[in-house]
């Protein structure tokens, strides 16, 4: 089940993630902590690739003017994203 998730994922994003760029790899969390999560990491392909490792959670992503500013947050909630090839190049632009 995992690694048909992580397969569907993969090619439903085209191998990206707006903002954050190319995914190299996957974690499962499966033991949710108060500021660290420990996860097992699995690969593009969905195979195991190492032991359970301690997972940072990521921050809020927020839209503002300044740090801290979270006015424009729920401005493009919404909004389609669509993503557009670049010439000449493999990569994905918004």
């Amino acid at each position: 089940m995992v690694k048909r998730t992580i397969l569907d994922h993969y090619r439903e994003h085209r191998g990206s993630v707006p903002a954050f760029g190319r995914i190299i790899g996957y974690t499962l969390v499966t033991l949710p902590g108060y500021r660290v999560d420990f996860g097992l990491p699995y690969d593009i392909d969905g195979n195991p690739s190492g032991p359970m490792r301690p997972v940072e959670r990521l921050g809020e992503a927020t839209l503002g003017m300044k740090r801290g500013d979270t006015r424009l947050t729920g401005f493009l909630k919404n909004a389609p994203i669509k993503l557009v090839p670049i010439n000449g190049d493999d990569g994905w632009t918004l």
